[in-house]
């Protein structure tokens, strides 16, 4: 029996379950996801508290009040938060929730559309006003938007191809300071677009330079000075690419692995050439793909195809990299075994 069926049993021992209604199975799903977030945050247990609330009383539509959570929270997490203000104590962390909420949406997404429900999870705030009409909180579930896939770069649900794997867009867990501009979407239109053309236009014009430079030193240097230029010219257009080469290449390639300066010290972190709908301008986004490991449990994360899959990226089990290998398709999200 997992958790959820024991809160169900534990806490709705008096209620006789007709059906399992599409607000339960959206927070069994959210329940199980946020156990595997980085986060492990306050906002998180109140999360957490809520999808308990929502499995064991599917008739509470209207939602649960700051004291029905507290007493969740305080059941489940051992913590005293009815000791306190409970409705300023929910106020502050469900303000917290709602920023998490929007980097943990897209992977939700994908997450429902794999387990075949019909909408996805989404927060509600119900606001209250005077005496006897607290303010109420709950888990709803939206209709996926209407929208093509075709030629996007945003994940599309999984089709019915036979996959070892099935891989979940994630967010980037504490980016660094350049990474955000690129976590939520740098939209490829307007002055950013141009900002980024610019920046990649001075830096071929600054390596046509460096390369004129190299020619006149030929000629008026000696075979030791060219050799010490040639080399500090080539480290410098090395480290050009490195930095501006994943950008240059995404257009044509629509994911690419990140460049150092956004990577994280497990290097797989992506970028995506990410469009959210038809219409829609396309973005720079950087994201994670994960998936589990079927053969061991493990976590798995597309990474570099390094020499041996060079060119392409793949996915490569944390607790056995070489061995456990897989190949990624950023489109349907899935993956077969390499070896």
């Amino acid at each position: 029996m997992n958790s959820a069926e024991s809160v169900r049993q534990e806490q709705g021992n008096n209620r006789v379950e007709t059906g399992i209604t599409r607000e339960q199975r959206a927070a069994e799903l959210t329940l199980e996801a946020s156990k595997r977030w980085p986060e492990n945050t306050l906002a998180v247990v109140l999360l957490q508290a809520l999808c308990r609330l929502t499995v064991a009383r599917p008739d509470a539509t209207e939602g649960f009040t700051s004291i029905d959570l507290c007493e969740e929270v305080d059941r489940q997490a051992r913590r005293s938060w009815l000791a306190d203000d409970p409705s300023k104590t929910v106020r502050i962390y469900w303000k917290k929730l709602t920023k998490l909420w929007e980097q943990k949406l897209e992977g939700l997404r994908q997450r429902s559309s794999d387990a075949a429900l019909d909408g996805f999870p989404d927060l509600d705030r119900q606001e209250g006003g005077g005496t006897g009409n607290p303010t109420r909180y709950r888990l709803i579930v939206r209709p996926f938007p209407d929208q093509s896939t075709a030629d996007s770069g945003a994940p599309s649900p999984v089709n019915q191809e036979a996959a070892d794997i099935v891989y979940i867009c994630e967010d980037l867990s504490n980016p660094a300071l350049l990474a955000r501009l690129f976590h939520k979407g740098l939209v490829f239109h307007g002055w950013r677009r141009a900002a980024v053309l610019t920046l990649v236009a001075a830096a071929m014009l600054f390596s046509v330079l460096l390369v004129i430079l190299l020619l006149l030193t030929v000629q008026f240097s000696e075979l030791r000075a060219i050799l010490v230029m040639a080399a500090a010219i080539a480290v410098i257009l090395w480290a050009i690419w490195a930095s501006l080469g994943p950008i240059v290449r995404l257009p044509d390639n629509r994911v690419v692995i990140a460049p150092w300066w956004m990577q994280s010290v497990h290097d797989d972190r992506l970028l995506v050439w990410w469009k959210d709908a038809p219409n829609a301008p396309r973005m720079i986004k950087a994201a994670r793909y994960t998936a589990g490991c079927p053969r061991c449990g493990g976590a798995v994360a597309a990474k570099s195809g390094r020499i041996e899959f060079w060119g392409r990226i793949v996915g490569r089990c944390e607790e056995a990299p070489e061995e456990h290998v897989y190949t990624f398709d950023h489109i349907t999200r899935k993956g077969i075994r390499l070896r």
